[in-house]
């Protein structure tokens, strides 16, 4: 008896400890590269392919954390800022705002598809042209660590474009005034008419299991040697 319930204690210490152990294992980037990071109307984006939108925030942030301090930016990205329920510290700030813009192209692109509307040739050029100045910017070690591709890089230039479009032609047709801005500003990723009206209608599912492990400010910047 006294054996059985010294096993049973065992046992119990044994998953626990195995479970606090897999809380903080090494999280490997490029294992998860395939995983999906988020699931737009039940297409996955997978880290892969969020990688853009991380190159392309983490280099916007960085460059004002270079202003900030040239010595040492990473004092700018783990600054905390208090503003209410609000309250934020700017990797974390960053990281919603590049999971924001990726469901914004998403929709809106969704949105132009379900009505029939292709990408103009005036727009598919602009996608290349993007696509050439982007990889311009990216090193190999950038490209590497994210494992971002032409083809990836391309295919989300043409759903931006394509977004970019339909909201052109969405607000010459859609009347959007009461919601506290122009245009332009309540049809945007964090615009009044987008989130209450346009967002809504959509199914957008965060794998927060990945996400929590995305440390914005450490991925394709700051990385150490």
């Amino acid at each position: 008896m006294i054996f059985l319930a010294l096993f049973f204690v065992f046992s119990v210490f044994t998953v626990f400890y195995v479970i606090e152990r897999s809380k903080h294992a090494v999280f490997v980037y490029a294992d998860h590269l395939d995983e999906a990071v988020l699931t737009i109307d039940g297409t996955d984006v997978t880290l892969r392919e969020f990688g853009y939108y991380i190159h392309e925030m983490e280099g916007y942030v960085q460059r004002q954390a270079l202003i900030y301090d040239p010595d040492d930016p990473k004092k700018y990205w783990n600054t905390h800022y208090s503003a209410g329920m609000d309250s934020t510290y700017m990797f974390d700030y960053a990281k919603k705002t590049a999971l924001a813009n990726c469901v914004f192209d998403h929709v809106y692109a969704n949105d132009a598809r379900g009505e029939g509307m292709l990408l103009s040739p005036e727009g598919t050029e602009k996608a290349e042209t993007e696509t050439g100045m982007f990889f311009s910017g990216v090193s190999v070690a950038q490209r590497e660590i994210t494992g971002l591709t032409q083809e990836i890089v391309l295919d989300t230039e043409m759903r931006k474009a394509l977004a970019a479009e339909y909201i052109r032609g969405f607000a010459s047709r859609e009347d959007v005034s009461g919601y506290g801005g122009t245009p332009a500003e309540v049809l945007s990723y964090d615009g009044a008419y987008y989130r209450q009206v346009i967002l809504p209608k959509h199914t957008v599912e965060y794998h927060e299991d990945l996400i929590d492990h995305l440390r914005f400010g450490t991925i394709t910047v700051n990385r150490a040697a």
